[in-house]
């Protein structure tokens, strides 16, 4: 859905600017980034937050912008801003400006939030008081509560429920059924065009076209990788090593670094082209940085290729490589075309992609850099 992209533009841009706070509260980095397979945060935190696991529970305040991912994800605290994303994802919190919110199931019970709020999800629920603009996208939406600003809708079903109020607009797509209670206020409607049976022929073209797209992109993505294993087969190598207790919770500790180097270094490499200070490290770190990026499928394909462990014992080594890493990106991929959730997917192949990435890097240095032992 269109409103689900428009999510993870948002949320990169807000997390950006929410950096400039948190280097210069200087916090305690420990408190602020946590990936653990169960998280529960009860203390106050002063500054940018990241947060990931399977079972995520948050129940504290944070003057900065709260990251929280996982399978469950609950807040139930304060927070400037806040971006949730999880299969189910439960907010009960006030938020002082902006909140994004992603997952399969998404329940809003008695919130507060200041300003603009962006909502996607299979089902989703909202409720509480809204100081600006709502927009929802969904399967099945339902509404209840205080709305001050504009609701914009994009969804099969919507219901509102009696006593809500909507002070703007009510906006939404005219195939949606729509059901209404009795005592609802709203100031006006308002109705977009939505996809209708019609529109069958134009969508099986385009969809036609969006599986030449994945053919493309799945032959691109082996040859390149192929061609990585037979030139660079220890870097693989190193990968699995590196990697041997692939877990959930190693998983979550490659995402956040992955995360957190995704937002810092473009504002690093900005910096060092403003300042006129370390230009040339500076197109050394974004290129390095765009490669990653780049290779992050490929990276993750293979640990997931690797992990599943499909291929025959008796195959030779090298052939192994080849056919575990087939099988893992021929996964991902599909994976990450599957409707609604495939953008999260693909959001965390790459976070995770270059945690992986600059993790074996980094070791590499830190291993270049000690001295060889005299004879």
């Amino acid at each position: 859905m269109k409103k689900l992209k428009y999510i993870v533009f948002l949320l990169v841009a807000v997390v950006c600017l929410g950096l400039v706070q948190t280097v210069r509260a200087e916090p305690n980095v420990n408190d602020l980034f946590v990936a653990e397979e169960n998280v529960n945060t009860t203390q106050d935190l002063d500054g940018t937050a990241f947060r990931a696991g399977r079972n995520v529970k948050i129940n504290s305040k944070v003057s900065g912008i709260l990251f929280a991912a996982g399978e469950n994800v609950s807040f139930e605290g304060e927070s400037d801003y806040l971006f949730a994303a999880g299969r189910i994802v439960t907010v009960e919190g006030k938020v002082v400006n902006d909140a994004f919110v992603a997952g399969s199931s998404v329940s809003l019970e008695e919130v507060s939030v200041g300003r603009d709020i962006y909502v996607g999800g299979e089902n989703v629920s909202l409720s509480g008081d809204f100081e600006r603009n709502v927009y929802a996208g969904g399967s099945v939406v339902l509404l209840g509560g205080n709305y001050k600003g504009d609701v914009t809708i994009e969804a099969q079903k919507i219901e509102i429920v009696d006593g809500t109020k909507i002070g703007g607009k009510l906006k939404y797509n005219d195939t949606a059924e729509l059901k209404i209670a009795d005592g609802v206020v709203i100031g006006a409607t308002e109705t977009f065009k939505g996809v209708a049976p019609e529109e069958n022929d134009v969508k099986e073209d385009l969809m036609k076209a969006k599986i030449k797209s994945i053919v493309f992109g799945l032959v691109n993505g082996l040859v390149v990788g192929w061609l990585m294993i037979w030139l660079m087969p220890y870097v693989f190598e190193k990968l699995v090593e590196k990697n041997k207790q692939f877990s959930f919770s190693l998983a979550a500790k490659r995402f956040g670094w992955g995360l957190l180097w995704l937002i810092v270094l473009p504002i690093l490499f900005v910096v060092s082209m403003v300042t006129m200070v370390g230009i040339g490290a500076g197109m050394l770190m974004i290129f390095i940085y765009g490669l990653l990026i780049g290779l992050s499928g490929i990276l993750v394909g293979y640990l997931v290729g690797w992990k599943l462990n499909l291929v025959e014992q008796n195959k030779t080594k090298v052939s192994k490589k080849y056919v575990d890493f087939a099988i893992g990106y021929l996964i991902l991929t599909l994976v990450r075309n599957i409707p609604v959730v495939g953008w999260l997917v693909s959001f965390l192949t790459v976070a995770i992609g270059l945690g992986l990435g600059f993790n074996l890097i980094i070791d590499r240095k830190k291993k270049a850099a000690v001295p060889a032992k005299s004879k």
